[in-house]
């Protein structure tokens, strides 16, 4: 046994930028072919490329996040699930704040997932993405993973006109150099 700590001096490690893969946003045409295939990943998959959600984000969404009823839907990003801590209201298109209607039980616990089965591991969502003729890796390296569809939405929002600004702000990224490597 030793009297001191010999690791009292080591700093952790900064991993936060430092990619281990470079991903690529999604084309239009992969999108309508992963979202027009009827499984029990399309809801994560439609959430992730509308609100740019991140996996942990989406799988501890509850429906007492999801705000439908307001003028300009909604789903809350709490404090406790986000990756900077901060909470922050991530606005919806129409088109999935209706499918989240039609998703929605009745009368739902504010407390019950909108993912009750979570989101497959990358195995299985390997599979859904082959299916819809979307290559894991291209030819230049760059992968196509559950991630992919948050740099997805990112470049959407930029292709789309939205000004780099609130693409940033949408996509909760704390500087511009972020919000840069996923459009």
């Amino acid at each position: 046994r030793t009297n001191t700590n010999p690791l009292r001096k080591v700093e952790k490690a900064e991993e936060r930028g430092k990619q281990k893969r470079k991903r690529r946003a999604l084309t239009e045409l992969e999108v309508e072919r992963l979202l027009e295939r009827d499984g029990p990943n399309r809801l994560a998959y439609f959430l992730a490329v509308t609100t740019g959600l991140r996996r942990g984000e989406l799988e501890q969404l509850t429906w007492g996040d999801v705000q439908l009823d307001e003028s300009a839907p909604y789903v809350l990003a709490r404090a406790s699930t986000t990756k900077n801590k901060k909470e922050e209201r991530v606005a919806l298109t129409d088109e999935i704040a209706e499918e989240l209607a039609s998703y929605r039980p009745d009368d739902p616990l504010p407390s019950s997932p909108v993912l009750p089965n979570g989101i497959r591991r990358m195995r299985d969502l390997k599979k859904d993405f082959e299916k819809a003729g979307i290559v894991y890796c291209d030819d230049k390296g760059l992968y196509a993973d559950f991630h992919s569809l948050r740099h997805t939405c990112a470049t959407y929002m930029s292709k789309n006109g939205v000004s780099p600004v609130l693409v940033k702000k949408h996509m909760r990224h704390s500087n511009m150099k972020q919000t840069e490597r996923y459009t």
